[in-house]
């Protein structure tokens, strides 16, 4: 389905994905065994396809032969933009007629589950039309590119995904028809000519990377892949056909890996991504309190004597501890590579939380 346009290296967190076991439909491969288009593990929202018979607009599994796996079907998939964070997806719908905005849906599955998690509207205005997603997986944070509030250009936001609301950052004075985090941070962007460009997240400034030529006129996905160590972009160009495009962002190149038959939106990878050079992610880790019924935790945990690509790590690390994202429950300390270390941490309130360790070296 198209939509159309109107106008200091830090480790790895300790956070964990587990795949359920895919459904069994499953489309022919394109290509020999072992003859691999790009090396991560991608998903994403197929939206339509120029491949017949096809299952329907849902959650696959792209494998690296061009073959894909249904792992849910859902029309109300469909929309305008589509995220994964910390393994549930969230899919945006709107509804408008001229600058009228009549339904503005957010839509929730669990992509590890491959369930619905039910449907939220949200406020009927432009303001709140995403038309592009990025999840900083790094830093735990999300951003959406929305309209402004009449229509007339856009907004980078950032996107509260515990309560499904955006809050605005600065206008974006181009049209970005995908975008994807880089590991180190940086929010890459491909406007509707097929420019990739990196996006301030402070005040919408831009600058060219590479230029690709393929230029479109509707909304797309790209995600950023630690195991080819480049973007996956799937594009959708005005003229030509649908193709699977590398982007290696530092090199400044891309190429075509092959054509392609789907339209997807929302891409993702469950690879852990890191940094060459970063610590690894710690093990052991374990929660305990002081007392009971109070806030006041300890953390402990083995720090890694690896960096990220294997080699080994010695010296001090910075250690820093967050709870549910916010600055207020960090906490802070400095341990010895490979060591058993602990840290105390104020959960601020009873019930369920959400803790990330970061390693800095």
């Amino acid at each position: 389905m198209k939509k159309s346009l109107l106008k200091k290296a830090l480790g790895l967190v300790a956070a964990l994905w587990l795949a359920a076991a895919p459904a069994s439909a499953q489309l022919k491969p394109h290509r020999a065994p072992g003859d691999a288009v790009f090396q991560g593990n991608l998903y994403g929202v197929v939206v339509s396809s120029n491949e017949t018979p096809f299952p329907g607009v849902g959650l696959y599994r792209l494998n690296s032969d061009l073959s894909r796996d249904l792992l849910l079907q859902n029309n109300y998939m469909s929309g305008s933009a589509a995220v994964c964070i910390r393994g549930k997806l969230y899919v945006t719908t709107a509804m408008a007629y001229g600058s009228i905005v009549v339904a503005n849906t957010i839509y929730m599955f669990d992509a590890e589950k491959y369930v619905s998690l039910g449907s939220y509207g949200i406020p009927t205005n432009k303001a709140n039309m995403a038309v592009g997603y990025a999840y900083d997986s790094m830093n735990d944070k999300a951003y959406a590119i929305t309209y402004n509030s009449n229509g007339s250009s856009f907004m980078l936001n950032n996107f509260n995904y515990e309560k499904r609301s955006y809050s605005p950052i600065c206008s974006v004075n181009e049209t970005f028809i995908a975008l994807t985090f880089a590991p180190d941070g940086t929010l890459y962007a491909i406007d509707k000519n097929g420019v990739v460009k990196t996006l301030s997240l402070t005040d919408g400034a831009t600058e060219e990377v590479v230029n690709t030529g393929l230029a479109s006129t509707y909304f797309q996905s790209a995600a950023y892949s630690p195991k080819d160590n480049a973007i996956i972009w799937i594009a959708c160009p005005a003229t030509g056909s649908r193709q699977i495009v590398k982007i290696d962002p530092v090199a400044k190149t891309w190429e075509k890996l092959s054509d392609y038959t789907d339209e997807v939106m929302g891409l993702y990878t469950t690879d852990v991504m890191g940094i060459d050079g970063a610590p690894a992610r710690p093990t052991d880790i374990e929660v305990s309190y002081a007392d009971p019924g109070t806030n006041s935790a300890t953390v402990s945990m083995t720090v890694p004597s690896v960096t990220f690509d294997g080699k080994a790590l010695s010296g001090e690390i910075d250690v820093e501890v967050t709870v549910d994202g916010n600055s207020d429950s960090r906490a802070t300390g400095k341990a010895q590579a490979g060591s058993d270390y602990s840290i105390d941490v104020d959960m601020q309130s009873a019930g369920a939380h959400r803790l990330v360790i970061f390693f800095a070296t």
